[in-house]
């Protein structure tokens, strides 16, 4: 996967000291990332049942399909961070956080 990744310049409006990998990860052929696309898709369309009823646009307009037009990774290095910005693209946009132990 390290060929994937893009080394950002310093100098980046919106990401500082932090490495994003290339492509869609979530259509990807792999298993795990089918599983984690599985996970989401589920998880958007608890949501949409959640709210079923509502008369927020958000809700009843929602997408038949969920499609993701696009879905990356980023690797905070200590200090790094990334600024305010918008996603033109999609219905919704969400941001899950994992950390893990290293040995």
């Amino acid at each position: 996967m390290t060929s994937s990744i893009l080394r950002l310049r310093k100098e980046s409006k919106a990401l500082v000291l932090r490495m994003q990998s290339a492509g869609n990860l979530l259509q990807r052929s792999e298993s795990s990332y089918q599983k984690l696309a599985a996970i989401i898709r589920r998880k958007v369309h608890d949501y949409q049942q959640r709210f079923a009823g509502s008369h927020y646009e958000i809700i009843s307009r929602f997408p038949r399909e969920i499609e993701f037009t696009s879905s990356w990774y980023l690797r905070m290095k200590k200090g790094g961070y990334l600024t305010s910005h918008i996603h033109e693209e999609g219905w919704i946009s969400a941001v899950f956080t994992f950390s893990y132990l290293q040995k």
